[in-house]
């Protein structure tokens, strides 16, 4: 924890972020805020709760990022990383293929007559005031895994890379599961019990049904893409970059960087926000 806190990116990030918190305070409280309109989840709310809201969401990223320090406290493992200077020149490559799906989605949804593609299917976090159809929903999450999933996982086997460089193999698969249950019994509590009811209202049927479809449209469209583009792909190249003779790592730089890309990757859509770069502190 202590290396995260006193690393510089980190601090700069914190001050920043307060100063721009109080800013955006002054500033709403005698303008308000854009855009509210197209948040539905803000319906008849000030900017001022808006602003809380974000808040909060950043305050629960660093409770899950504290749980996660305190269950991998004692864990050795490393990262499998490629040399500084491949890993420098795949970042490119991998930011330059980034932007061109971008492009794509963009282009594939106005094409199809459906929102434009990102890594978050529209009104999954703010509410959406249109509808997205089960058609919709299925060249999403299909598109989402082929180009940010399946196509760059096939290219780096290809060119050599074993699930244990992609560090897509478990090295420790006991304290893995540890690790995922912890997080998703703290982030479900807060989930359900702090941001959104909805889930209580549905019926039995609407629960299995729509639940386990859910599960599994979010998973292939955005819980496999970020795994393999960002984490087992970008995040180690990162790491390795930011790695100094000197200095050893720098893991704070390393968590931005994960966290900016994630929000790069969900750039077409204002229903997305800023909790990733917190939550991206859990590597």
């Amino acid at each position: 924890m202590r290396g995260i806190v006193t690393s510089k990116p980190v601090q700069v990030t914190i001050l920043s972020w307060i100063a721009l918190s109080i800013l955006l305070g002054f500033a709403i409280s005698n303008n308000g805020l854009p855009f509210l309109d197209r948040l539905p989840i803000f319906h008849g709310k000030s900017g001022l709760d808006v602003l809380t809201s974000a808040q909060l969401n950043a305050a629960f990223g660093l409770v899950i990022l504290g749980l996660v320090l305190l269950v991998t406290r004692s864990r050795k493992e490393k990262l499998s990383v490629p040399g500084r200077i491949t890993a420098n020149r795949e970042i490119k490559y991998l930011l330059a293929y980034l932007v061109v799906a971008q492009i794509a989605g963009y282009t594939v949804g106005r094409l199809l007559g459906i929102h434009p593609i990102s890594l978050h299917l529209p009104g999954t976090l703010f509410g959406l005031y249109d509808r997205v159809s089960r058609f919709e929903v299925m060249v999403w999450s299909v598109f989402n895994f082929v180009v940010y999933a399946a196509l760059p996982y096939l290219y780096f086997r290809r060119k050599g890379y074993t699930n244990i460089a992609l560090n897509l193999r478990s090295k420790n698969p006991r304290r893995d599961y540890v690790l995922i249950a912890s997080v998703l019994v703290v982030e479900g509590i807060g989930e359900l019990g702090g941001f959104s009811h909805a889930l209580f209202g549905l019926t039995p049927r609407q629960f299995v049904v729509g639940g386990s479809l859910a599960f599994v449209a979010n998973l292939f469209g955005t819980g496999l893409p970020i795994m393999v583009f960002v984490y087992a792909l970008l995040l180690p190249r990162y790491d390795r970059c930011h790695r100094f003779p000197n200095h050893g790592r720098s893991t704070g730089c390393t968590s931005l960087k994960a966290g900016r890309t994630i929000q790069v990757s969900s750039g077409y859509s204002l229903r997305s926000d800023f909790s990733s770069c917190n939550i991206s502190f859990q590597v």
